[in-house]
């Protein structure tokens, strides 16, 4: 996925829903057009006047003084429900990002699909004279989305945590919305691949910028199979230590050495008992003496660790 000028970026695409919202308030489409942009900008910023905050919950159109509009939806009025499974299925056919996961971390990415299907909603895009059908949205220069940073470098290698090889019967991560899981893009091991390598391009920890984040919840990074490449790349551009939580499937002797490779590293092992029996039935765990024996490799290798025991 590249982007003309830009062609080493990923491309962060967000898809549009075009058909009748079923969350509209008014029946005129142009004063439901301005509505919803109010509100989405209302959800952004708060108007000043002279130096004071203004609360603003309605509008009146300049050619109507007389009537007021209300700006933010009641209780009682409809809303329309997208299922979780629908949402991911539409995120997994077309390649789109969530945009709900997004608005967590970046809210005018949001702002940007409200506006342009509530613009969308009264006009048509045209080109050389013909009706453009659009169905979504990308960033144009990554450079303009550039946020605040702590230098952390999970901001890179989170991206990884999109799956997991265990099955925990205590995961916190059960049960979580999708726009707090990275699982629900469903993408091939290259699209997380080229999402990290962009976000490590614009990481600067020193200037204290990165690309703003979408992580959701990170699962199991040491089963991304490149992961070890992102953390050598990684580490050229910070000595920060890498905090890696793990269930500790993946902590073979090999894996251990790679680890030492790239130190400064600490741990966070989920271990929750050094019985294989109770840890095979705990965590489905298909090879529970891996992360057993991996507790004298990482002593000996100087890689320190934090058991974690869930009560």
């Amino acid at each position: 996925m590249t982007e003309k000028g830009h062609s080493e970026d990923y491309i962060f695409r967000y898809p549009l829903q075009l058909e009748p919202a079923g969350d509209a308030i008014y029946p005129n489409a142009v004063t439901e057009m301005i509505r919803a942009q109010l509100q989405s900008l209302l959800n952004l910023v708060i108007p000043i006047a002279d130096g004071r905050e203004i609360k603003i919950d309605g509008f009146k159109l300049l050619r109507d003084r007389n009537t007021v509009y209300g700006i933010f939806a009641k209780k009682h009025d409809k809303v329309q429900v997208t299922s979780a499974s629908g949402e991911a299925s539409h995120l997994e056919k077309t390649g789109y990002q969530d945009v709900k996961n997004a608005a967590l971390y970046e809210p005018r990415i949001e702002l940007i699909k409200t506006e342009l299907e509530s613009l969308l909603s009264v006009v048509n895009l045209e080109r050389e004279g013909k009706a453009v059908e659009v169905d979504g949205f990308r960033l144009k220069d990554l450079r303009d989305w550039l946020v605040p940073s702590a230098g952390d470098p999970i901001e890179i290698f989170g991206y990884a945590g999109a799956r997991c090889d265990a099955d925990c019967i205590f995961c916190y991560n059960n049960g979580n919305p999708p726009s707090l899981s990275l699982g629900v893009l469903k993408r091939s091991e290259a699209e997380e691949w080229a999402e990290m390598m962009t976000r490590l391009k614009y990481f600067s920890p020193a200037g204290g910028l990165s690309l703003f984040p979408s992580l959701g919840s990170i699962y199991e990074v040491l089963a991304h199979p490149r992961i070890f490449e992102v953390l050598r790349q990684l580490r050229e551009k910070t000595p920060a230590v890498f905090r890696i939580a793990t269930n500790g499937t993946r902590l073979t002797a090999g894996t251990v050495s790679q680890l030492t490779a790239v130190r400064p590293v600490y741990l966070y092992l989920s271990l929750n008992s050094a019985s294989p029996a109770r840890r095979r039935r705990l965590m489905k765990d298909k090879r529970p003496q891996v992360a057993i024996d991996a507790l004298p490799r990482l002593r000996e290798k100087g890689i320190p660790y934090a058991t974690v025991i869930v009560p």
